[in-house]
């Protein structure tokens, strides 16, 4: 098994076929912003001599995931994609190296994610610079910790700018906002 990477090689093995082939090209995971992530990563571990194993799982906290992620002699987990409310625990039962991609978390492990608070700032200044006064809010549920920054720092830079918050034009769904 391998898979040719920015022209080298990466071996993985063994195969195991997909029985969900939606659970890698829908979805937020499906996403290019994943796709490239991912290839970008894969792409700096092979510059440097390293090698990845590339796992999908929808349930963070199955024993038999747990068990196989906590095998001694594994380098460290990059935890990439959606937010899930097991990530707690999961971050909890992890025995390894743990680095979050795109999620937040207090406490450890790291993590490596987007400036929600200066992309916030930016667009808020952007619209403010073109005359509008009146800017809503639309995101994803306040549970999960990326959305509710996003949604304080709109509130913040809004009322810092002297503009109304209006709870009518705030837009909180689950999923995802571009089927909203």
């Amino acid at each position: 098994d391998q898979i040719e990477v920015n022209g080298g090689l990466l071996r993985v093995g063994p195969s195991e076929p997909v029985t969900d082939a939606a659970s890698i090209t829908s979805g937020r995971a499906g996403h290019s912003f994943y796709r490239d992530m991912v290839g970008g990563i894969l792409g700096e571990l092979h510059d440097n001599g390293l090698k990845a194993v590339l796992q999908t799982n929808h349930d963070l906290t199955a024993q038999s995931f747990l068990d196989d992620l906590n095998v001694p002699g594994k380098l460290g987990v990059l935890l990439i994609g959606e937010y899930s409310l097991d990530t707690p625990a999961f971050v909890d039962a992890c025995r390894q190296p743990l680095v979050l991609v795109d999620q937040l978390h207090r406490g450890w492990p790291d993590v490596v994610t987007i400036d929600n608070v200066g992309g916030i700032g930016t667009a808020l200044q952007h619209l403010i610079a073109l005359g509008h006064r009146d800017i809503g809010f639309l995101g994803g549920l306040p549970q999960v910790p990326m959305f509710r920054e996003r949604r304080q720092a709109w509130t913040w830079r809004m009322l810092e700018a002297g503009l109304a918050v209006r709870p009518e034009w705030i837009r909180e769904t689950p999923g995802d906002i571009r089927h909203t």
